[in-house]
């Protein structure tokens, strides 16, 4: 399977090389006509240009066989320049209608050429233009008149504007595969904006806001709490043990432990609330338009997720979570790094209890035995 290249350049190739090789072919089949049309009127030099024009076209379709794209596109345009200017100078009658083929021919350099080359080919038109327009007035070739009926140029008229439309649809088709081409990349650089911001605002373990995304969102719910006198509380909290899980089951268990642990809070905490992962064990939820009178009900629910989780066998350790409290009043406002701290105090004066409990039940049932 073919694999395109960053910089489209594959596709690109293949544009140009349907491009050209349909000049080729209707250039082929323009001359070929035009052979046939000396044939019938015994034009021995219309029939020797038209043929040395096709067998000369070998050369840009051998070009372009070998992917040589600008080498191919410039002779097939120069080539096909020389042979209508050529065929209006001698051909019986073909000059005006060879005037109409350059702006069709103009299309198809627009495509193939890139802007210099194009350039060259404008300007040698623009030559030949005047070479067809001042050769006769001031006698430098005398033109052949036309010796046959008005279906000789019903016939090459149909076929110029067959060529003309082929022309059209084709750079029709380029714009529009460019336009998409255009759109594609827009959306797939906007969709890459958005993984980075992303990636530069969550966390990539639990999915839940890092320290960036969570200073971001609790400054601005900080702002819009002050101007709406709101209440709000922050927790702050991390794992129990997490490094003895580490040491103990591997640290693809203590992974593990800290996606439960995110689990549990947003299943816990409403979706308006930001809940972050700030660092390796420590968790932070700012709970928007919460009340002291509310502080329980967070609180209660993780531990019995906790419980029941560790009931259950969920994991092959005690999962354990020590979570301290902030409150927000707007009456007397506190900035976000404040909260943290007050939550962080608070929450080591949980596990230093939790530590004293276990240190104590244990010693109870010495006392008992």
């Amino acid at each position: 399977m073919e694999k395109v290249d960053p910089d489209g350049k594959l596709e690109e190739d293949r544009q140009l090389t349907g491009i050209l090789t349909t000049l080729i072919y209707a250039s082929w089949g323009m001359f070929l006509f035009l052979c046939f049309t000396g044939i019938f009127f015994n034009d021995r030099r219309l029939i020797v240009l038209t043929l040395s024009s096709c067998a000369v076209l070998i050369l840009p379709m051998g070009l372009l066989k070998r992917r040589h794209f600008r080498a191919s596109s410039l002779f097939s345009m120069l080539i096909i320049l020389g042979t209508v200017t050529c065929l209006a100078t001698i051909g019986q009658g073909i000059r005006d209608l060879a005037i109409v083929t350059f702006p069709i021919l103009f299309i198809f350099a627009g495509l193939a050429l890139d802007r210099k080359y194009f350039g060259l080919c404008v300007g040698l038109a623009l030559v030949a233009i005047g070479w067809l327009s001042f050769g006769e007035t001031f006698g430098w070739y005398t033109p052949v008149p036309f010796t046959g009926g008005a279906w000789f140029y019903l016939i090459e008229a149909i076929i110029i504007l067959l060529i003309a439309a082929l022309a059209v649809d084709m750079l029709a088709m380029n714009m529009r595969r460019n336009m998409e081409r255009a759109r594609t990349e827009i959306a797939l650089r906007k969709r890459m904006e958005e993984e980075i911001r992303n990636l530069s605002f969550t966390d990539e373990l639990t999915g839940l806001y890092n320290r960036r995304g969570f200073n971001l969102l609790a400054e601005q719910e900080v702002k819009l709490a002050h101007r709406k006198k709101r209440s709000m509380l922050l927790f702050f909290g991390d794992v129990d043990n997490l490094k003895t899980i580490n040491d103990s089951y591997g640290h693809a268990q203590g992974d593990l432990a800290l996606q439960e642990i995110s689990t549990i809070l947003k299943e816990t905490f409403r979706e308006a609330d930001v809940v972050a992962r700030i660092g390796g064990d420590e968790f932070v939820v700012l709970a928007v338009d919460a009340s002291m009178e509310s502080v329980d009900i967070p609180t209660n629910r993780i531990q019995s997720f906790l419980e029941k989780g560790n009931h259950q066998g969920e994991w092959p350790y005690q999962l354990s979570f020590s979570l301290g409290m902030a409150h927000y009043d707007p009456e007397a406002p506190s900035t976000v790094g404040e909260m943290i701290a007050q939550a962080d105090g608070r929450m080591y004066q949980e596990k230093k209890e939790k530590k004293r409990k276990a240190i104590t039940i244990p010693l109870n049932r010495r006392m008992e035995k």
